[in-house]
């Protein structure tokens, strides 16, 4: 490629001096006007592949981004698979839950819910018309669902891994508080007297008065696996 006038001319007589080479001895295989011709070429060239790489880039980062939203929601539901019912309930402590236990047909306590136990569930339950707010304790074997719970979850702490519903009857005991003993077959009304690791014996009497030897009606002798709910007042 040598410049003749104004003009760049395409050779096939290999390198020379561009002082000496003429039209005449060399066969012309091209020639391009200024600004034309391979220099254009060559420029519209250089555009196509820089808006191809361009193309390129942006189609890598399409898939990136893909391949990292996609490697998230994997490690979100990997994460999740590992969550245990009872955390979740535990993170919705203050919230307004449904629950329902089992008394021969299911029933609904809608509340606050204090604190999750091993075991149990700790919550104030709303007296619907009075109120009144009633504390209960429920098996978290005997809920059946809850409605409108969140998605956080919170292992439990050093009192959680503590409480349970035994832990608590002890409590109530020591107390003397009159309980509602929500049983597999009926509702047993009275006090905890004695709570052995996985049993209570309770004097039934009227909750609604103070007890006295003459008001205990038996001395019942519970498992606590029996046991789906307490109330206590």
């Amino acid at each position: 490629m040598v410049q003749v006038g104004n003009h760049l001319v395409e050779m096939d007589t290999g390198v020379a001096e561009a002082a000496g080479v003429s039209r005449g001895n060399a066969r012309v295989l091209a020639v391009y006007e200024p600004g034309e011709g391979r220099g254009a070429e060559s420029i519209h060239d250089a555009d196509r592949f820089t808006s191809l790489f361009a193309d390129l880039e942006a189609a890598a980062a399409g898939t990136d981004a893909w391949a990292d939203d996609i490697n998230a929601r994997e490690l979100q539901r990997a994460e999740f698979a590992s969550v245990l019912w009872s955390d979740r309930v535990r993170a919705a402590s203050h919230a307004q839950v449904q629950f329902s236990a089992v008394h021969g047909e299911p029933w609904t306590l809608t509340g606050e819910v204090e604190r999750v136990g091993m075991d149990a569930l700790f919550m104030h339950a709303a007296v619907s018309g009075d109120g009144l707010r009633q504390h209960w304790a429920v098996a978290l074997r005997a809920v059946q669902h809850i409605s409108d719970l969140g998605s956080q979850s919170r292992r439990p702490g050093v009192v959680d891994a503590r409480l349970g519903l035994a832990s608590a009857l002890r409590e109530w005991s020591a107390n003397h508080v009159p309980l509602t003993l929500v049983h597999s077959h009926r509702l047993i009304e009275g006090s905890a007297i004695r709570v052995g690791r996985d049993h209570v014996d309770v004097a039934e009497h009227d909750v609604r008065v103070i007890a006295s030897a003459r008001q205990i009606r038996r001395i019942s002798t519970i498992p606590i696996g029996r046991i789906f709910a307490v109330r206590h007042d």
